[in-house]
């Protein structure tokens, strides 16, 4: 029997493969503009591993997880789709110096009100947010290891980057349907993001 939280073939594959697409890419980023001098090639290269695939797991996989489960406890009907161009864009981008970081989203279908939609397109963003400070702390608490806390200090970074990008009220992204919602909700989470943003990015600064 099919439940809530089951995951078919078809949509499993398209996760891991995006997921997949999304730790390379990070990991060629790393790899290639990391500053040279501070780990040997072999340390870069375990760094760069490192980083992917924390990064990917905690700021895509969460972040579309956080869509899809709140989308069915709704009742209605949600899964994740690859995109298969986003997915190109990644790898192509990635050799280039940035990331075009959109292999896929969550598509739900059902009954859904202007309150459900908000909050369901509110708790990716949110997901960022936890993780990043989650992650953020634990880089201040091993300052001593420039490994391991560089490591949680990068993704921690891109977590809170996400929660302020997705929140943007444009186009098909979160914010749009925030706004759409609640304007109280959206502008206390955007002005929430944009400070979190800032103060971690003093923090690397300083």
């Amino acid at each position: 029997m099919y439940t809530i939280n089951q995951f078919d073939r078809e949509e499993a594959r398209d996760i891991g493969i995006s997921v997949l697409a999304l730790f390379v890419g990070v990991t060629v980023i790393v790899y290639i503009h990391y500053p040279r001098g501070i780990f040997s090639p072999g340390g870069l290269a375990a760094f760069s591993l490192a980083a992917g695939a924390l990064t990917a797991g905690t700021g895509f996989l969460l972040h579309e997880l956080a869509h899809r489960q709140t989308a069915r406890h709704f009742g209605g009907f949600a899964r994740f789709r690859k995109w298969d161009l986003g997915i190109i864009m990644i790898l192509i981008t990635s050799l280039v110096g940035f990331l075009f970081a959109a292999p896929g989203a969550v598509y739900f279908t059902g009954i859904y009100d202007k309150k459900q939609v908000g909050i369901i397109s509110a708790l990716g963003p949110i997901t960022n947010m936890v993780m990043g400070l989650i992650l953020f702390t634990g880089a201040v608490l091993t300052a001593g290891s420039l490994f391991i806390s560089g490591i949680l200090l990068f993704a921690g970074q891109i977590n809170l980057w996400l929660f302020l990008f997705n929140l943007i009220p444009v186009w098909q992204l979160d914010g749009a349907k925030v706004f759409a919602w609640n304007r109280e909700a959206f502008v206390t989470l955007f002005a929430i993001s944009i400070l979190l943003f800032i103060l971690t990015s003093a923090y690397l600064v300083f």
